[in-house]
């Protein structure tokens, strides 16, 4: 039989069509049995999805599970794959093997007893407290939703951003998107250029050439200065610019010293440093 090139490419396309549907063959997700509601749930809708695009039948899905199931799920399955006659009946088991259902009061205990944790995105914080609302026996409001997770954002999260100022967790998602974005720009500066130039600075002023050995032939000079808790002092020697520093000095002053005047302390300082 001749065919012409478009039958050929027809007839290619169809071969390939009917060996990809029908089975979990060209699916790249699996499943190995770890004990994690959000896990197990996040596999099941994906698995649906990929069921419902492909076009499988819940027979052919069921023959090709053992393609997205590995370790202790694959052990599982090899011992009810006899039970199971449709795919709502697999994700069942699924749910009651590897997610049992949780008592509404420990799913409570999460959604009001655990904080957003200080490197931790709002988004994510969020979709698992509303990941945890989808399993409660009873319905609660967005609004409601709102007011339970609300508490348990970073405070520098809530602080610029007012309750009454989100309705909605699309609100609230995009008002603390703004605000992280500020507290990293912010962040960055102390983590690095300030904080690398301030080590730099303390470097250079307590080693030499800056800091030198004390000549015994040269005179003391002695300047301090005071604050309202702290005293410091430098010893320093040499004129003009040759002048340089051969010791430093600082200590918090007691209670009863605080009450000195400005002059009473700088005498203070000068006195502590010799």
């Amino acid at each position: 039989m001749n065919l012409s090139v478009d039958q050929f490419e027809k007839l290619l396309s169809i071969i390939s069509t009917q060996q990809r549907r029908g089975s979990f063959a060209t699916c790249k997700l699996s499943y190995n049995g770890v004990r994690d509601t959000e896990t197990v749930e996040s596999f099941l809708a994906a698995t649906s999805v990929f069921k419902s695009v492909e076009q499988i039948s819940d027979e052919d899905a069921i023959k090709s599970i053992p393609l997205i199931l590995k370790e202790e799920a694959a052990t599982w399955w090899n011992g009810v794959k006899k039970e199971v006659k449709s795919w709502s009946d697999f994700e069942s088991r699924v749910r009651h093997a590897f997610a049992p259902k949780r008592p509404a009061y420990q799913l409570y205990q999460n959604i009001v007893g655990i904080k957003q944790s200080e490197d931790e995105l709002t988004e994510v914080f969020v979709a698992k407290k509303r990941a945890l609302f989808a399993q409660l026996p009873e319905s609660h409001t967005e609004a409601q939703q709102i007011d339970m997770v609300y508490g348990q954002l970073r405070y520098k999260i809530r602080v610029k951003m007012p309750r009454e100022t989100v309705g909605t967790f699309d609100a609230l998602l995009k008002a603390a998107r703004g605000v992280e974005q500020l507290l990293t720009e912010k962040k960055l500066p102390e983590n690095g250029t300030s904080e690398n130039a301030f080590q730099e600075l303390k470097t250079r002023l307590t080693t030499a050439p800056v800091l030198r050995q004390a000549d015994e032939t040269k005179p003391y000079v002695i300047k301090s200065d005071a604050s309202n808790y702290a005293l410091g002092a430098v010893l320093v020697q040499g004129e003009g610019e040759d002048e340089h520093p051969v010791e430093y000095a600082s200590w918090l002053m007691t209670p009863a010293e605080r009450n000195y005047s400005t002059t009473e302390r700088e005498a203070l300082a000068v006195m502590g440093h010799i």
